[in-house]
């Protein structure tokens, strides 16, 4: 009868330099990961827009982004980001916006003639579109904007002098010791 290979071996007996070899490797723990970002940090795609899609700054996730439905803040409460980064940036809300509400009425449309026809009563579908196009732009306007700045922060990373004004401005709100 052989040896067996490997033997159980109890916890509190030590291990003979055989089984030390044959042995795994112990497991380290993987040092955890921030919950949030540097304002740096690259950032992935699906986090980029599903923070914008949920109107949360796309750097670092913070809410509170909006005065009012359609009046947002220049700069993120939590990391300070600006989201204004250059002259003209939310022409790219419009965009967005426009392709929502084109998307949304080409659906209702098709949806609206599936089930009415042969039929087809032309006027309230009319009516019931162009309600849809004066309302589906408000409704995605503040969702438009966030996610605007996640697509652009995702195209074009926060350059250096970006990081650099964000971080004054943490430090002359009083909150430079809570993010590095």
């Amino acid at each position: 009868m052989s040896e067996p290979a490997s033997e159980p071996v109890a916890q509190n007996e030590p291990l003979s330099p055989r089984q030390r070899a044959s042995a795994p490797a112990p497991r380290r723990p993987q040092p955890r990961r921030p919950q949030t970002e540097r304002l740096g940090d690259r950032i992935g795609w699906g986090t980029l827009l599903g923070r914008g899609a949920r109107r949360r700054c796309p750097a670092c996730g913070a809410g509170h982004l909006f005065h009012r439905w359609l009046r947002m803040v220049d700069r993120c409460p939590g990391c300070a980001m600006r989201f204004e980064r250059e002259e003209g940036f939310f022409l790219g809300v419009y965009f967005c916006n426009i392709t929502i509400t084109q998307v949304v009425l080409m659906a209702y449309v098709a949806v609206a003639f599936a089930v009415t026809l042969p039929d087809a009563p032309l006027g309230p579908i009319l009516v019931g579109a162009a309600v849809l196009a004066v309302v589906v732009p408000l409704l995605c306007y503040p969702a438009s904007r966030t996610l605007w700045a996640a697509v652009h922060l995702g195209m074009q990373p926060l350059e250096p002098a970006e990081q650099a004004d964000a971080a004054v401005f943490r430090f002359e709100r009083g909150d430079a010791a809570r993010r590095r």
